[in-house]
C-alpha cells in the first residue's frame, strides 16, 4: 500500500534517517529540508506549496516539495524541490507516483513548474512525465501547466 501524506512539524523528525542515508549517496539536500524547515526558512506553507513523505507499507520510502519558484519573478511559478527516494525503492514507479502527486498540486495553482537536477537519472524520470530540458539560471527542466489543471 502507497500513501503520499503532507508533513508536518511533528513529522519532520522521521526524515533524520532518510537524510543520512541521502547523505550517503552525496544527496546533501535532504538535510538541508530538514534544517531550512527547523530555522523557519522554508516550511513549505505557501499558498500551493508542500512537503510530502511517501510509504509503501507504512515504511518512509521518500520524500518531494513543491514551492514557489525562488528564481523566477512569477508567482504563478512553482518549483519541484528536494525529491528523494530510497535506493531499494528506486524503478518501481514510487517516485512517479510522488511527482505525479506534486504536479496534480501545482496544476491547481501554477502556471509553470520548473526544477533543477544534476542527476542523470532522476532527469530521464523528469522527461518521462513530460518535463522538457532547458538550459536557464538554476532550471533544468520546465513543465507547462496551462493543460493539467486550473490553467
Amino acid at each position: 500500500m502507497v500513501s503520499i501524506i503532507s508533513i508536518s512539524e511533528t513529522d519532520i523528525y522521521k526524515l533524520a534517517g532518510l537524510a543520512g542515508r541521502a547523505d550517503a549517496e552525496g544527496f546533501l539536500f535532504v538535510q538541508r529540508t530538514i534544517d531550512e524547515w527547523h530555522s523557519g526558512k522554508q516550511r513549505f506553507s505557501d499558498k500551493g506549496e508542500g512537503l510530502w513523505q511517501i510509504l509503501v507499507n507504512g515504511q518512509l520510502v521518500g520524500i518531494g516539495g513543491l514551492s514557489r519558484d525562488p528564481y523566477l519573478n512569477d508567482e504563478l511559478a512553482g518549483r519541484v524541490r528536494h525529491v528523494f527516494i530510497l535506493p531499494e525503492f528506486r524503478n518501481k514507479g514510487y517516485g512517479k507516483q510522488l511527482l505525479r502527486h506534486i504536479i496534480n498540486t501545482a496544476s491547481r495553482h501554477f502556471k509553470v513548474l520548473t526544477l533543477f537536477t544534476e542527476n542523470p537519472a532522476a532527469a530521464l524520470v523528469y522527461e518521462h512525465l513530460s518535463f522538457r530540458p532547458v538550459t536557464e539560471h538554476k532550471i533544468t527542466h520546465r513543465l507547462d501547466l496551462t493543460g493539467h489543471g486550473a490553467y
